[in-house]
Formats: structure tokens, C-alpha cells, sequence
């Protein structure tokens, strides 16, 4: 799969990423995945295909889900591609990468790396502009305001208006409103 991801052909591309994405869905791969295509998965999040993009970032908010693979992501440089597909026109890659990111966030530790990497915009743009969709940017967001150091920045960057109308919305989603 490895060495398919590197083909010219964006099909075997799609297929490659996709089959990644599935297999990482199960606990038992996960270890083996982000130990041999980790590095792979994130450089697909910079192939510029929609599907590959969506299919690599939800691969990697599976793999995160386990917080032994957080450093070696980090020593990837994943993060910053993966913050720029929080604002990817495409929605269900908007969301898998907001999932990552609130994967990654619920470690204290790494809340500092991921406001230093800019990930406040992007998640607050997904409060704003996904609905109901937006549960792991609001995750993303609840993780980051148990690190106090960071509650000025989340309000800076404008977030308490978007939370309170997810929170006071009676027709929002019940996992929507308490995250926010």
C-alpha cells in the first residue's frame, strides 16, 4: 500500500488511502499502520485530491485515538497540514481533521503545539459555518479550555459567541451543545 500511494495514477491513489483509512478503523491495526504509514498518511493530506485528503485524515483521526502515536505524528510535522484541512472546502474532510485535532487536544500537553500551529482559526470557522457537524471542532475547543493558559486565545479568536449559539440552539445536536 505503501509504495501504491506513490503511483502517478490519483484512482490508485483514492483506493490506497481508502483502504488505509478502513483498516486503521480497527484497534488491532493501528500500532502497525501509524509504525509503517504514518509518514505516508501525512503527506496525502497534501495530495490535493478531495477523496484522498478526506480518506488519509480520517485514517489519522482513527490512528490518534491512541495517544502512544501522538509524538510520532508530531515528529512527522503532521500537524500543520492537518490544521490547514480544517478549513478544506470539502465538510466531511473539515470534520475528520477537526476530529484529529480533538484527538490530539486531549492530551494538555499538546494544546500549547496546536495553538502555536493556528488550529483556533480553523476550528472556530468549523463552529460557525458546519451546523451540526461541528461536534469535534467543539470537542476540539472543550479540550482547549481545560488548558487555562489558552482560554484568552479561544476567546480571542472568537469563539464564545459560536459556542453559546450551539449551546442556547433548543435544535442543535445534543452532542453539539455539550461539547460547546
Amino acid at each position: 500500500l505503501i509504495l501504491m500511494s506513490k503511483s502517478n495514477d490519483v484512482d490508485i491513489v483514492r483506493e490506497v488511502s481508502s483502504a488505509l483509512n478502513c483498516l486503521s478503523s480497527e484497534d488491532e491495526n493501528k500500532e502497525e499502520i501509524s509504525y509503517r504509514a504514518i509518514s505516508t498518511l501525512i503527506s496525502l493530506l497534501m495530495s490535493g485530491d478531495t477523496d484522498v485528503e478526506r480518506h488519509s485524515c480520517c485514517a489519522l483521526a482513527n490512528l490518534l485515538e491512541m495517544t502512544d502515536i501522538h509524538a510520532r505524528f508530531l515528529e512527522e510535522r503532521g500537524v500543520p497540514p492537518l490544521v490547514s484541512l480544517c478549513s478544506s472546502p470539502d465538510m466531511p474532510c473539515r470534520i475528520e481533521a477537526s476530529r484529529a485535532i480533538a484527538n490530539l487536544s486531549s492530551i494538555p500537553d499538546l494544546i500549547d503545539t496546536l495553538i502555536q500551529e493556528k488550529a483556533l482559526g480553523p476550528l472556530v470557522k468549523s463552529l460557525e459555518q458546519d451546523g451540526d457537524n461541528c461536534r469535534f471542532a467543539a470537542l476540539a475547543l472543550a479540550n482547549f479550555s481545560t488548558h487555562a493558559p489558552s482560554l484568552f486565545k479561544i476567546q480571542s479568536a472568537g469563539a464564545i459567541p459560536h459556542l453559546v449559539s450551539l449551546v442556547s440552539g433548543v435544535d442543535n445536536n445534543a452532542e453539539v451543545r455539550r461539547y460547546a
